[in-house]
């Protein structure tokens, strides 16, 4: 073999082979596309659990507030309130006209640590809400005026049993929080029991 068909040779080598910065060029752009791959793969899967937690809180907030307005509507006295405690008297079953009523008290409780609620009925104690950050203002009450037709917000602070008694409007103002999920339900609930007491001032429901 000639020497002048070794160094060609030579040279054809040199010539298919990749440079140090080739190789670092196409480094880089692997990494630069495993990165997009990698963050729209984490960002997919992400939405996808925010969106399984935001579909969970909302699930479980609609159960709370759906029990509570079956309880409410069926109230014939408020017997406490605060923004994070109601006690009330209802129809033990549907109320009818034509035979006794009996009434059973059922209270909804917030614990101190704003992550369980607790509803009771006759003794019984039965947890209905837990698992998240729970806003201690739940509840709010309105006191109805059948003159004016007319509410106003009932003043927790007041220790009247008048005021308390015309209650017949309950707004549930649910804002809950799972680690940076947050949701919140808000409804009203009127209770009609006594709003036809307040209307009708002989009436006097619990007799």
């Amino acid at each position: 073999m000639s020497l002048c068909h070794i160094k060609n040779r030579r040279r054809n080598v040199v010539k298919r082979a990749f440079t140090f910065v080739e190789l670092l060029m196409v480094l880089s752009i692997s990494i630069l596309v495993f990165g997009i791959i990698y963050n729209f793969y984490y960002n997919v899967t992400k939405g996808a659990t925010v969106t399984a937690e935001e579909a969970e809180l909302v699930r479980e907030g609609r159960t709370f507030i759906e029990r509570c307005i079956r309880d409410l509507s069926c109230a014939v006295s408020i017997e406490k309130l605060s923004p994070r405690k109601i006690v009330f008297k209802k129809y033990r079953k549907q109320f009818n006209l034509n035979s006794i009523n009996e009434f059973i008290k059922v209270s909804y409780v917030l614990s101190d640590n704003n992550r369980i609620f607790v509803r009771s009925e006759g003794g019984q104690n039965e947890t209905v809400l837990k698992g998240f950050k729970i806003d201690p203002k739940v509840f709010s009450g309105y006191v109805e005026n059948a003159k004016t037709e007319k509410f106003k917000s009932y003043d927790y602070e007041s220790s009247s049993s008048v005021d308390r008694s015309l209650i017949s409007f309950i707004r549930i103002k649910l804002s809950m929080k799972k680690r940076a999920i947050k949701t919140t339900l808000m409804t009203g609930v009127c209770l009609r029991p006594i709003h036809l007491k307040n209307l009708e001032r002989g009436w006097n429901i619990l007799h």
